[in-house]
């Protein structure tokens, strides 16, 4: 190879030399004789000898055309876009279209509440194939709250073939609000041939409620002064002939609303009234309370009148009427503020039979004066003294339990002008929380300011409750101890009187009394001094688990727990303790009585006025008071 590529190079060079020189000439080349375009074949071809020699050589083939070969791809894209369309329209005229499926709601467009309401459901399938196990299913809410229940009625039906034509008749009752609209949906649930999927079919008819089956009237006022007591009537009545059963009523109250009474007891809790049947004759229900909310401020109070849920006897099954009614709170034209015993909180506590010292401040908040003012305090409860409520610049009705303050006694309420400020000051008294007569339950009196003026242009204006305060009386608890040898429920030894260096046992008693409230976490404390020794013997037995001695800080303690009100007052016995210690002398303690305990202390929590008491008692000596025995004077001889 590496031998002839160089001779082709040569020659190749050489040819391109002649051709690009000038001085060679170049003679032109003959050329060959080309056949006419008729040529003469033998066509004289024995058999299929042609056939054979044209297919023997490739290079005598015949080719085919190029516009035969567009020609039969065409052909086969014919063909083939036929028979997919026409199995396409074979197999369309079987698949199932919604749009296919014809369905209406017959009915009144309105409805009163608790009436029943007739509807007609049609369907028509214009399919070609058959809408198979189909469910009708008819929903609407129970009543017009936000979030009602919804109620469905199912109804399984015959298969439902093509152009056939389906009608389902319904007998509803809806209850709700005067003008309210009620959307009520039917959902046609069914199968098709050959697949296991839900399809859905969906219409909606809207009614709206004409009556209600009860009506509700509220009696309100819209605006209050604050602190100030509240009355809101509810009138029910039925709104058609027939009787409505097992209902309630149950009102929603505002936070900072204190429900104080009502003419009739609510069935449950201090909002929710039950009704065994409501005719045309009108219940009235009215209630009372104190609205604490800031001025400026609208409170609402939601009132629902329905069927009783038949499982939770104090909730509302079906809402029949709803009602929402707001009382804005502003500022008395004339405000009042009371300070009790140097206190402006609403709830105070003192101790039976100690007077209460009040001051009570007053403003004009209107841009103009007003004339003829009167402030009037009034009294509530058994805890003051009628005959113990004195002020300089007052007169107490005692008929009316008030303390009246005006013109008379104070020139300043003749006139008070925009701003202007003033204070009187008073002091009631209290009574004895145990008396000849008994013991004061849960001892409280109230107090509530009521204002009255008149404008310059002569309307008169009134406030009630402008400020309010609450003076309870804390339980009086004590503890009597007292020492025994002779008695008791312990046997005592050793010299008496006691002698120093030389051991006497003592039982120390201790008897605990409560006046009026319950207390709860009540608790005895006391030390027993180094000289005195802890037996560890408690009597009654079933308070030893109560009682408990700390030998590192001699302290001796009694859980004590509950004391109820009345106990050791009258004839009620009170409950005490009985320990037993050990007391050796000193020779620095002769001719002296000597401690047994230190301070006592008796301490527990006012469940009425929720204040932590504290009893304090001196410390027990040796000295048998209540003994007629010699030598109990308790002095220690050598």
């Amino acid at each position: 190879m590496d031998d002839i590529k160089p001779k082709k190079n040569n020659r190749i060079e050489e040819l391109e030399r002649d051709l690009y020189d000038p001085a060679q000439e170049h003679g032109q080349r003959p050329r060959r004789k080309i056949h006419d375009r008729n040529i003469e074949l033998d066509h004289d071809f024995k058999d299929d000898a042609y056939d054979d020699l044209i297919h023997a050589r490739s290079k005598y083939r015949l080719p085919t055309s190029l516009f035969k070969k567009i020609f039969l791809v065409v052909l086969v894209f014919f063909v083939v876009t036929v028979a997919v369309a026409g199995i396409s329209l074979y197999e369309g005229r079987k698949v199932v279209s919604e749009d296919l499926i014809a369905m209406e709601i017959l009915g009144q467009p309105f409805v009163d509440g608790g009436e029943e309401l007739e509807l007609e459901v049609r369907i028509q399938n214009f399919n070609e194939q058959d809408l198979q196990l189909p469910d009708l299913v008819l929903s609407y809410p129970k009543d017009s709250a936000e979030d009602a229940e919804v109620v469905f009625l199912r109804r399984s039906l015959e298969d439902i073939g093509p152009r056939e034509r389906v009608t389902e008749d319904f007998d509803l009752t809806l209850f709700g609000q005067e003008g309210n609209t009620r959307s009520i949906n039917a959902t046609l649930e069914y199968r098709i041939d050959g697949s296991s999927a839900i399809f859905v079919k969906e219409i909606a008819h809207e009614v709206i409620i004409r009556s209600t089956p009860t009506q509700v009237l509220i009696d309100a006022p819209d605006t209050i002064v604050r602190n100030q007591e509240v009355t809101i009537g509810i009138d029910i009545a039925s709104n058609s002939i027939a009787q409505v059963r097992d209902t309630v009523l149950k009102v929603t109250y505002p936070r900072g609303f204190e429900f104080l009474s009502s003419n009739r007891a609510p069935s449950f809790n201090d909002n929710t009234w039950y009704f065994s049947d409501i005719d045309q004759d009108v219940e009235h229900i009215e209630f009372t309370g104190r609205l604490a909310a800031l001025e400026g401020q609208g409170q609402s109070f939601v009132i629902e009148f329905g069927k009783q849920h038949p499982q939770n006897k104090h909730q509302i099954e079906t809402v029949f009427n709803s009602i929402v009614h707001t009382i804005e709170v502003q500022k008395s034209f004339l405000t009042a503020n009371l300070s009790v015993n140097n206190s402006t909180e609403p709830v105070s506590s003192v101790r039976g039979g100690a007077d209460v010292s009040v001051l009570l401040e007053y403003e004009n908040t209107l841009p103009d004066p007003v004339t003829n003012a009167v402030i009037e305090v009034r009294f509530d409860g058994d805890l003051y003294n009628r005959s113990d409520v004195s002020s300089l610049s007052g007169f107490y009705d005692s008929s009316r339990r008030t303390l009246v303050f005006d013109s008379s006694s104070l020139d300043n309420l003749s006139r008070l002008d925009p701003g202007e400020r003033g204070q009187v000051r008073f002091t009631v008294g209290t009574k004895d929380l145990v008396t000849a007569s008994g013991v004061l339950d849960n001892p409280s009196f109230a107090m509530s300011v009521d204002v009255h003026a008149s404008e310059l242009n002569g309307m008169s204006r009134e406030a009630f409750g402008v400020a309010t305060h609450t003076v309870r009386a804390n339980s009086d608890i004590s503890v009597t101890p007292k020492v025994q040898y002779y008695e008791g429920a312990f046997a005592n030894s050793g010299p008496l009187p006691p002698r120093a260096n030389l051991s006497t046992t003592y039982t120390i008693v201790f008897q605990l009394s409560n006046s009026s409230n319950d207390v709860s976490s009540a608790e005895l404390r006391t030390t027993l001094p180094r000289y005195v020794t802890w037996l560890n013997a408690v009597a009654p037995s079933i308070e030893r688990n109560k009682v408990s001695f700390d030998t590192g800080t001699r302290q001796l303690i009694w859980n004590i727990g509950d004391m109820p009100a009345g106990l050791g007052v009258g004839t009620n016995q009170p409950e005490q303790l009985s320990v037993q210690i050990e007391l050796t002398p000193s020779v620095s303690q002769i001719g002296n009585p000597v401690q047994l305990t230190g301070d006592i202390l008796l301490s527990g929590t006012d469940e009425f006025t929720d204040t932590d008491l504290n009893y304090r008692k001196t410390p027990v000596i040796n000295n048998l008071q209540d003994s007629q025995a010699p030598n109990t004077s308790g002095q220690v001889r050598e």
